[in-house]
């Protein structure tokens, strides 16, 4: 008669399994029974069940070494529980800033950039990081010297800018605010010459 049956069951190597995330089946072929039963045992015991079919991370037969490459190039390390994980699922981490973490032995704060010298979004050596503390040092620094490649819409929004900001400065330096055209029109309104003046009286001769 098996063990199953004499209630006698290995309810610690079970209860060690389940911690090492091994799989209710795994643990079942393990033990020649079903996964139903070890289950049962878990509940009677206590025991924290996992989910049942393969385990996240490299438990994962779709494992991918836990790296993926975003949408701007980056190469994202799986890392859960960091405090920057971000998806998919909460649970990636940018590599360069994970390269200067580490070196830094400090997590970095929202404001620090960290920059690549060569332009290699995925070289992530640390010799070729260098960290500003926030993005408009950052930003100084790459576009120093260089002329920036605007767009034909790009140039005409900056031009409708400018002229915007040159009527508003107008507009100010006149007498309450009023423009050009107004006081042109208020100046040269003719008088009213059917009205009578107010000195005079209309009587009999």
């Amino acid at each position: 008669m098996g063990w199953w049956n004499r209630n006698e069951y290995p309810v610690e190597k079970i209860r060690q399994w389940i911690a090492d995330g091994k799989t209710q089946q795994w643990i079942g072929d393990q033990l020649q029974v079903s996964p139903k039963l070890i289950y049962k045992v878990c509940k009677k015991h206590g025991i924290q069940c996992q989910r049942t079919g393969p385990r996240a991370g490299v438990g994962h037969p779709c494992w991918k070494g836990g790296v993926l490459i975003d949408q701007d190039g980056y190469r994202l390390v799986y890392c859960p529980g960091h405090p920057a994980a971000r998806e998919p699922r909460k649970k990636y981490v940018l590599e360069h800033r994970l390269v200067m973490e580490r070196h830094l032995g400090r997590y970095l704060t929202e404001k620090e950039v960290v920059h690549h010298k060569n332009k290699d979004k995925t070289d992530n050596r640390v010799e070729n990081l260098i960290l500003y503390s926030q993005n408009s040092d950052h930003l100084r620094e790459e576009l120093n010297g260089r002329i920036p490649n605007w767009t034909e819409d790009g140039k005409r929004r900056i031009r409708e800018g400018l002229e915007k900001a040159a009527e508003m400065i107008r507009l100010r330096s006149k007498p309450n605010g009023t423009s050009n055209t107004q006081t042109t029109n208020r100046q040269t309104t003719p008088p009213d010459t059917d009205r009578q003046p107010a000195s005079e009286t209309v009587g009999e001769p």
